[in-house]
């Protein structure tokens, strides 16, 4: 089971010696556009989820967020509160490596894991994620705990899936009735790693399970 980029490009590769393996492999193609955010929005976009992407660009309420399109847990992502840090950041703003987007403030995170085949969603785990802050970059900012609990999207998930890879990891939060997708992440067997924003409306939010996980960073590196 491949818990790397470069282990999950090497299995792409090499995927005559795998023929059996029952755990699939996303194309090249898969894995290079979700490890670029800004391109897996684009795709989303022209595949009819525009209505689901929080804005990308052009002049944006604060907070927004300032991500680097090929990064790893949030390490060169920054959150943008007033024209000072604009000001700060200025330098990579307009590089062609960042761009921006809303933020969706809200201290509890929800990562849905999900193992796609033969156009079906056979396996998924979502993990709630809780913060002290209401301003979190998942990644930079730890969270206080983190649990098993029900996800009511899959039927959401699955369309998008059947669109891009058969394996991602969706990441997203809750905030008022309204539910948003705020980063697919790293690429992995069973884990994709965009950066899309997504924004869902559901009519409930995720029930919170009772099961903790201690540290899922060590069980999803």
């Amino acid at each position: 089971m491949p818990l790397t980029l470069p282990a999950l490009k090497y299995l792409n590769k090499v995927g005559n010696l795998i023929i059996d393996n029952p755990i699939a492999i996303p194309s090249m193609e898969c894995i290079l556009l979700c490890d670029d955010k800004y391109l897996l929005n684009r795709s989303l976009a022209a595949n009819g989820f525009g209505h689901f992407l929080p804005k990308m660009g052009g002049t944006l309420a604060y907070p927004y967020i300032l991500k680097k399109r090929i990064d790893l847990s949030g390490e060169n992502s920054h959150l943008i509160s007033d024209k000072q840090q604009e000001q700060v950041f200025s330098d990579i703003s307009t590089h062609s490596e960042y761009f921006s987007q809303d933020f969706i403030k809200g201290s509890y995170e929800y990562a849905t894991h999900i193992l796609f085949k033969n156009q079906r969603i056979v396996h998924s785990m979502n993990i709630e994620y809780k913060f002290t802050t209401e301003t979190p970059i998942k990644g930079k900012d730890k969270s206080i705990y983190t649990m098993i609990c029900h996800c009511p999207y899959l039927d959401v998930f699955a369309p998008m899936l059947r669109k891009s890879c058969q394996a991602l990891f969706f990441l997203y939060k809750a905030h008022r009735l309204r539910e948003y997708l705020c980063t697919l992440c790293r690429m992995t067997i069973s884990i994709a790693e965009p950066g899309a924003a997504l924004v869902l409306e559901p009519n409930q939010v995720p029930q919170r399970g009772h099961r903790s996980l201690g540290n899922v960073d060590l069980l999803f590196p």
